[in-house]
């Protein structure tokens, strides 16, 4: 997954510049994937399937919530998306997002199958847009 944040600067920013923003990207999107499947909303934007009956009891017997499809039963799918790798540059940054188990991985490709929940929904790219543009004023008023 990538996202483009377009800038012009009057001067290029030095790596130490880039990294902080790469970091602070990759936290942001983080927080916003965990908001937002805390509400059952997938990458697409829309609220995500409800579960099937029998997963729902399932979920209903271990003390789970069932309201929305949330991607949480052991929270081990969540956990494990991590920035796996950041590449910085004279000219930018790239962050890269994955699942670090292979468990995780397995999971969620089932759930996307089910539901789109891995992505830039535009929640994300709202909450990315504002804080990297937050981040650009405090360092041009330092």
């Amino acid at each position: 997954m990538s996202i483009t944040y377009s800038l012009e600067f009057q001067t290029v920013p030095d790596k130490e510049t880039f990294e902080s923003m790469a970091l602070q990207l990759a936290t942001t999107y983080l927080t916003s994937v965990n908001e937002r499947l805390d509400q059952g909303i997938g990458s697409n934007g829309q609220q995500m399937p409800a579960y099937s009956a029998g997963y729902k009891r399932h979920k209903r017997k271990l003390g789970r919530q069932t309201r929305v499809r949330d991607i949480s039963l052991t929270n081990q799918t969540r956990s494990a998306f991590q920035l796996v790798k950041q590449e910085i540059f004279d000219t930018g940054f790239i962050v890269t997002f994955g699942f670090i188990t292979e468990r995780a991985r397995r999971l969620a490709q089932y759930n996307q199958l089910i539901s789109p929940f891995v992505g830039f929904a535009p929640y994300d790219v709202q909450n990315i847009q504002a804080a990297l543009d937050e981040f650009v004023l405090r360092k041009g008023k330092k």
